[in-house]
Order: C-alpha cells, then sequence, then structure tokens
C-alpha cells in the first residue's frame, strides 16, 4: 500500500525527527546489492513528533544528505518516502468477495464507518489482503489514511529538495517488506522497531501487517539516559549502549523485588575494582525498569491482538504470535534482546534484513554491524522502489 504512487525505480528516503537515512539498491547478476548509503543527523525542531516545521531546512538537510552518500552517488531523482505510523489510522476490514472494480468503489464508502477523520481530508489508500485458505467467504482488506494537510509538508520538502516522490509509505509497511521473506509469514510475528524517538510494535501474519501501535520508548530514550546518569557526550553514550547495555551479568540492584524474580538475573556485586563494572551496574539501574514496564505494554498489546484475531485465516494453531524480530537504531542496546525474550517467553530475532549481500556495507565509509539496524526502514523503502512496484 503506498499513497501518490507511480511506477519508476527509486531509492529510499527514512525521515524522523532526528535522522535522515537513504538506501539505494540495483539489481546485477540477479542479485540485490547495495549501492549507496546514507544517515544524516538533523537540526531539532526541523521535524517534530512526525510533522515537519521547516520544509526549507528539511530540504536543506535532505541535499545534504544526498552529497553524503557512501560510495556511488545516488544518481536517481525519485525516491519513496517513509510517513510515521502515528499519524495515521490502520485497521483491517472485511467486505464481500466482489470484483476489483466493484471493490475500488466500495471500500471508501465502507472506510467511513472506521476512519476518525473525513476522507476529503485524508490520503486514503487500501490493499486486498490475499489468503491462505480457499474456503473464506469475505475478503479481507487492510484501509490506511493519513492527515492530508501533514503528508503535503513532505511532499512540498521533498520537492524543494529536487526529488521526485513517487510513493510515501508508512512505516510499518516498509519495516515488514524488508524483514519478512517473500511478502508471507505462515504464523504471526512481532517486529519491535526500536527507532530514534518512538517504538513501533507491528504484528504481521499471512500476506499482511495486521496491527501497528507506537509507544514512546526509544533509541533517543536509552542514549539520553546513560548521557545523563554518566555525566558524558551522547556519542560515547551511543557505545556504551552498544557495548555494556543491560546484558544478564549486570546488577539487579534497585530493582524490584518482583521485577528480580521476573528477570531471573544473578546480581553482580561492585567493589569498586574498575570504572567499567560502575558504568554497567549504573545503566542497568537506570534502564532495565523502564524496559520491563515497556514489555509489559507489549503484553497488554498482544492480548489484544490475540483476542481480535480470530477472523484471520490461519488455521486455530497459527493465531498466536510465535516469534519477535527485533530491529530498529535501539535494538543495538546490548542485552535487550534477552531481557525481552525472557519477559515475553517467545524467541528473538536480530539483524534479519532480507538482502543478497554483500552485508554489511563496507564502501567509504563502513558502516559497523552494530549500526546497521537503524536501517531497517530505509531498506524496505529501496526494496519498494528497486522496480517500482509495491
Amino acid at each position: 500500500m503506498e499513497f501518490l504512487s507511480l511506477k519508476t525505480a527509486a531509492f529510499g528516503l527514512e525521515i524522523t525527527d532526528l535522522n535522515l537515512r537513504m538506501v539505494d539498491l540495483k539489481k546485477k547478476n540477479g542479485k540485490t546489492v547495495l549501492s549507496s548509503l546514507s544517515c544524516l543527523e538533523i537540526a531539532p525542531g526541523i521535524v517534530e513528533a512526525g510533522e515537519v516545521k521547516d520544509v526549507r531546512k528539511l530540504a536543506e538537510a535532505i541535499k545534504n544528505c544526498l552529497k553524503k552518500t557512501d560510495s556511488s552517488k545516488i544518481e536517481k531523482r525519485h525516491v519513496v518516502v517513509s510517513l510515521p505510523d502515528d499519524k495515521a489510522f490502520l485497521q483491517v476490514i472485511q467486505m464481500p468477495k466482489i470484483g476489483e472494480n466493484d471493490l475500488r468503489l466500495a471500500v471508501p464508502f465502507e472506510a467511513e464507518n472506521y476512519i476518525p477523520m473525513p476522507l476529503e481530508k485524508a490520503c486514503f489508500d487500501y490493499q486486498a489482503i490475499l489468503d491462505p485458505s480457499e474456503n473464506i467467504n469475505h475478503l479481507d482488506v487492510l484501509i490506511a489514511a493519513f492527515p492530508k494537510n501533514t503528508i503535503d509538508l513532505y511532499v512540498e520538502a521533498v520537492k524543494e529538495a529536487g526529488l521526485v516522490p513517487i510513493a510515501f509509505e508508512l512505516e510499518s509497511q516498509a519495516i515488514a517488506r524488508a524483514l519478512v521473506k517473500n511478502g508471507f509469514s505462515e504464523g504471526p510475528i512481532l517486529i519491535i522497531h526500536v527507532g530514534d524517538v518512538k517504538t513501533n510494535l507491528i504484528i504481521y501474519a499471512g500476506y499482511s501487517l495486521r496491527i501497528s501501535f507506537s509507544v514512546p520508548i526509544s533509541n533517543k530514550y536509552f542514549v539520553d539516559t546513560i548521557s545523563k546518569i554518566l555525566g558524558i557526550k551522547t556519542k560515547e553514550a551511543e557505545v556504551l549502549k552498544n557495548d555494556y547495555g543491560i546484558e544478564k551479568n549486570n546488577s539487579t540492584a534497585g530493582v524490584s523485588g518482583e521485577k528480580k524474580k521476573a528477570l531471573s538475573v544473578s546480581e553482580r556485586k561492585v567493589d569498586g575494582a574498575g570504572k567499567r563494572d560502575k558504568d554497567q551496574r549504573a545503566i542497568f539501574e537506570a534502564l532495565v525498569p523502564s524496559i520491563i514496564d515497556f514489555t509489559q505494554q507489549v503484553e497488554k498489546y498482544l492480548n489484544y491482538y490475540h483476542t481480535h484475531a480470530s477472523h484471520e485465516h490461519l488455521g486455530k494453531n497459527k493465531r498466536i504470535v510465535g516469534k519477535i524480530i527485533l530491529c530498529g537504531a535501539g535494538a543495538n542496546l546490548k542485552g535487550l534482546d534477552q531481557l525481552i525474550g525472557l519477559r515475553l517467553g517467545l524467541p528473538v530475532q536480530k539483524e534479519a534484513i532480507i538482502f543478497d549481500g554483500p552485508f554489511p556495507f563496507k564502501g567509504k565509509n563502513p558502516v559497523p554491524d552494530v549500526q546497521i539496524n537503524q536501517f531497517v526502514t530505509a531498506f524496505g523503502l529501496a526494496i519498494r522502489g528497486l522496480d517500482g512496484k509495491g
């Protein structure tokens, strides 16, 4: 599903409150290979909570990000751009089994019963969901709506940067495209994308995204917390986030007895043996309580999905989420995957971008393995733009 779609090859551009990320892919010897990749931090206030506040400055930042691309320069002028999930409305609805033309006419009328905004003030699209089962007397349709006045500012900024947007796509759909092989999952999976300023919780089942929520925990929260408690700069805090994190062998001091029991980790005493141990303990004690609270929110969303997924045609034993994929810039918090897996009782998979290689990218400015996870959304957009097809 995409907004304002054209059919031509394009690269992917992710826009967040804090960063721009670009990925350009190409076909070589029948394989998808990475042509260019770039990330640029943008000044505060240009984009706030997913809303473009300064079109001119955003356009300039996009131009600067293009100049920064690694290895070969991005020659394409066409681009697929991300839109923030927390500004969108998504829902799966049921429709009668009718022809494509009739469906195109009927869906907007039915969607008005669900979308909390007038359709004339929204960019609206829908996607008929392929069904693994053949004995179904109805059609599942994923509907999406995005405020038109919000998307217009994205369009203006991209065009002012000299680019031609072929599609604007929700983050969750780009993320799923980058992670779900062949666009099909036999049973539901939970994708936890810990982004720059928020986390997207995405459930994908069968051939489609089913539900998406946004929660406030983020990579920025991790980095800012570490920076504050240790009195260090954010760049150094980012390194410690990846190197120290919240691994099991860290202390549980400061965590309630109930949460200690839930974590089932042994306490590591600090006797002044070294600064590293003290820093690890401080990071652990600062981050773990909020992450446990986060996993409790995830449990609530999973319960909501499981009680509202009876219409899905995956078989009775395939309606329960069976695994988690953890991705995004904040996914590199060391030990986060272990804690989430322990709390939710599900296997957690990391770094699972669908890609033929070589990977990770080793151009003029090599991207460390630990950082590649932040480009998941941009990769999904680039895959969409590779052949101009959604």
